[in-house]
């Protein structure tokens, strides 16, 4: 990983996974922030309890994928993370999926550009 200090780009990434595991999702953010990376959008702090902004969040996570260099998965996910998966494989991003301490690099598919 590089930082901005060596004249590198910190690295861009969205975490995907379900509403309740939020706090898990700060914490893996944090540890990735304290090595220079970048998170494209913390929906952690959004508001689950106010459905008329629920549209404008998801085009938020969606634009978030489309400008991350990785998508991080935590599993389990829920319906959301499913779409963010599809959003990365059809874009061509790399995505990471962790298992508790076990962690699985899924390459996107061959035909993907």
């Amino acid at each position: 990983m590089s930082n901005s200090a060596d004249g590198h780009v910190a690295e861009r990434f969205y975490i995907a996974t379900r509403k309740d595991r939020s706090a898990q999702a700060d914490a893996l953010s944090e540890v990735l922030r304290a090595e220079g990376w970048q998170r494209t959008f913390a929906w952690t702090g959004q508001d689950a309890a106010k459905p008329d902004e629920h549209a404008a969040t998801a085009a938020a996570e969606l634009e978030a994928v489309r400008v991350a260099d990785v998508l991080v998965v935590l599993l389990p996910g829920g319906n959301g993370t499913h779409v963010e998966i599809g959003a990365a494989l059809a874009l061509g991003k790399p995505i990471v999926l962790h298992i508790g301490p076990l962690f699985i690099r899924a390459i996107p598919h061959p035909n993907v550009q």
